[in-house]
């Protein structure tokens, strides 16, 4: 075990802390979810199976549904094991644009990020994922920031190529997505690094 640049390389989750609320740019925010936010999650992203697509949750059916999968995103926060926000904008930060989830993993960030229906066409993922491509690397316990992006899903491809994510490559048969087919799918990885 060694120092480098001031990072400190462990055995265990370097990352176990993340600010309630950021600011990735002039009009989006990023906060914590409450169950407030339930009705506005459901009507805007859960009901919606264009959204749920290419994630690993099928589309709610209901109010409650929607609250009980924010529920299960404050228990992950509270066990560290992933951070979830709401992407909204400043001046109607009740308003859920989208979510991000960002799942330690050691010294690495993996990124989850969908955009409501309603919201789709405003560049608030590539103004997100740019942010984070600068400010999760920059953090000394963070080495590595990556998303894996079916290859299918051609828009949230040609939006990590516009934000200069690095492409790492494409790995084969990597995930199911239950919304889109029952068989694994190919997905490029792309990625942020300290260096």
């Amino acid at each position: 075990m060694g120092v480098s640049n001031t990072r400190v390389i462990a055995g265990e989750r370097l990352i176990r802390y993340l600010p309630d609320q950021m600011e990735p740019s002039e009009r989006l925010i990023l906060r914590k979810p409450t169950l407030d936010d339930a009705e506005e999650f459901f009507a805007n992203s859960g009901r919606h199976a264009t959204v749920a697509r290419h994630l690993d949750w099928q589309p709610h059916t209901s109010v409650g549904e929607s609250r009980n999968f924010l529920r299960i995103c404050l228990d992950d926060w509270d066990q560290e094991i992933a951070f979830s926000y709401v992407i909204a904008q400043k001046d109607a930060p009740q308003h859920v644009a989208g979510m991000v989830q960002l799942i330690p993993e050691g010294h690495s960030l993996g990124m989850i990020l969908w955009i409501s229906q309603p919201d789709w066409r405003h560049g608030y993922a590539i103004e997100v994922t740019r942010w984070l491509g600068k400010w999760a690397p920059a953090r000394p316990e963070v080495w590595r920031i990556y998303t894996a992006c079916p290859v299918e899903n051609v828009a949230a491809v040609t939006a990590m190529q516009k934000v200069g994510w690095t492409t790492e490559g494409v790995l084969r048969r990597l995930r199911v997505f239950l919304n889109a087919s029952s068989d694994p799918l190919d997905c490029v990885i792309f990625s942020r690094t300290s260096d």
